[in-house]
């Protein structure tokens, strides 16, 4: 299916984002930087994201050039108590939604599919969600709700790489809003 001289070859071992998008087949079109797709875009793009997480397990993700583009925490993004954090779950519609990884927070409020109530990432929406995303090594499926905590000392290296993988998906996702204290 996404082999050479097959019709979805042109996606295989690239960032298709804009081009599902788009709903195009164009290989100038298969880039990362969905930024200029409108509303109706981002819908089509957002269920093949829906598609591909049922269809296919997690395997790693594609680490961009400008990765780091928005790991500085700068002084003007504020600092949550895992109490203040709290309140950015979800329940609160009126309220932004939040997600911690390693410390820092980021606001995934434009996946209300994923991390509203009755979505599969609500239970960790307003927490640092570290253990339990490194937990997930073995694919989303193993995401962990028993013990969802920032403490990752109890996790082996494929966790520690699995939990590096998400950190790296979520700095080029989502805009980073503060950082634990």
């Amino acid at each position: 299916m996404y082999g050479p001289g097959s019709g979805y070859a042109v996606f295989a071992g690239k960032d298709a984002s804009r081009a599902l998008g788009m709903s195009s087949m164009k290989p100038d079109d298969c880039v990362a930087d969905y930024s200029t797709l409108n509303a109706e875009q981002m819908e089509t793009l957002d269920k093949w994201v829906l598609f591909y997480q049922k269809k296919y397990d997690i395997v790693g993700v594609m680490l961009q050039q400008t990765r780091l583009k928005h790991t500085t925490i700068s002084s003007s993004r504020r600092l949550f108590t895992p109490e203040e954090l709290s309140q950015y779950n979800g329940s609160d519609p009126s309220l932004p939604i939040y997600i911690a990884l390693k410390g820092v927070v980021y606001d995934v409020t434009a996946r209300p599919d994923l991390y509203a109530p009755g979505g599969q990432c609500a239970p960790f929406a307003g927490k640092d969600a570290s253990y339990a995303f490194g937990k997930s090594a073995r694919g989303l499926k193993n995401l962990t709700l028993d013990k969802v905590k920032s403490d990752v000392s109890e996790l082996n290296e494929e966790e520690l790489e699995a939990l590096e993988n998400w950190v790296a998906y979520y700095e080029t996702a989502y805009k980073i809003v503060g950082r634990m204290t």
